[in-house]
């Protein structure tokens, strides 16, 4: 049950307090994660920001057009939908706080700055028709902001007004990491010449999906030192290479396994996976459900 709070008055508050899974305030949503999950995968047509921390589990976030992002235990992110309809999976164990704020809030605090930080144009930008998405470690004090908030009982309305403070405290400080806080022109950017050594090696994977591959290799291939490949790889396509290599296969099996009438073996070696137990492992970390399952599902509909 979720309570909306629209200028209630506070035996009305008092009555609903027990039984708060997440809050509507006017237009700020906050709760722990695990209530807010259908607020992220509703709110994709309202343009709204969503600010999690995970403390403990795990939390993957299925974006259309780059793939699966994993949010660790001890983490933060930041997403913002702009009408993609994301999808957010959490594991059983998983705890955490998710704030959602309208982006036109955070457009009109960010114009306010006199630079904006590169990571974050995108989110400021009227013609972004695409999901932004970053994430980060926890510093300290954004930990004991989420022990705070998940720690706290909802039996008093002061603890709701604690919460709503607290809830706002986690946003700021997560704009006050040290990703954001340098401006663009201090960032270390990626050399042109690294970016198209790292965009070359993206599209060798991806015509290459069932290829036995190594950072040695596509170092070689791609004219590209390991060390500036992993660090740029990961600024420009926010994960690593192999972590893309295995989404796009998975991505590629899934279009095989709904496109063809393949078997699962099949389809798992075409796309680099001799071992069927380790291509349904990954399968289901990447979608949710098992691909015999997905191929079953698919027939009986």
């Amino acid at each position: 049950m979720r309570l909306i709070l629209k200028m209630p008055s506070l035996p009305q508050i008092q009555d609903s307090l027990s039984a708060i899974e997440s809050v509507d305030l006017g237009k700020l949503h906050f709760g722990p994660l695990d209530a807010m999950l259908d607020q992220i995968h509703n709110s994709a047509a309202d343009d709204w920001v969503h600010f999690g921390i995970c403390i403990q589990g795990s939390t993957k976030i299925l974006l259309p057009e780059v793939g699966t992002r994993v949010v660790t235990e001890g983490s933060w992110f930041i997403l913002a939908d702009h009408g993609v309809n994301s999808s957010l999976r959490i594991s059983k164990d998983t705890e955490g706080w998710l704030v959602s704020i309208p982006n036109k809030l955070v457009k009109t605090a960010l114009q306010q700055q006199k630079q904006i930080p590169d990571s974050l144009v995108c989110l400021n930008c009227n013609q972004r028709s695409a999901s932004f998405f970053v994430s980060g470690y926890l510093t300290p004090r954004l930990s004991n902001i989420a022990e705070d908030l998940l720690g706290k009982s909802l039996s008093t309305v002061g603890t709701k007004f604690i919460q709503l403070a607290k809830s706002f405290e986690l946003v700021a400080r997560v704009f006050e990491q040290p990703e954001f806080t340098r401006p663009a022109s201090c960032r270390k950017l990626i050399a042109n010449s690294n970016v198209e050594s790292i965009k070359k090696v993206a599209a060798y994977l991806e015509a290459d999906l069932q290829g036995n591959h190594s950072l040695q290799s596509l170092c070689k291939h791609c004219y590209i030192n390991e060390f500036k490949l992993k660090k740029g790889f990961k600024e420009h396509f926010g994960t690593t290479v192999f972590g893309y290599l295995r989404s796009k296969r998975m991505q590629q099996a899934k279009t095989l396994l709904s496109e063809s009438e393949n078997n699962v073996l099949d389809v798992a070696n075409s796309v680099g996976y001799s071992n069927a137990s380790h291509f349904t492992r990954a399968f289901r970390e990447e979608f949710g459900i098992n691909p015999r399952e997905f191929k079953e599902s698919l027939i009986q509909a």
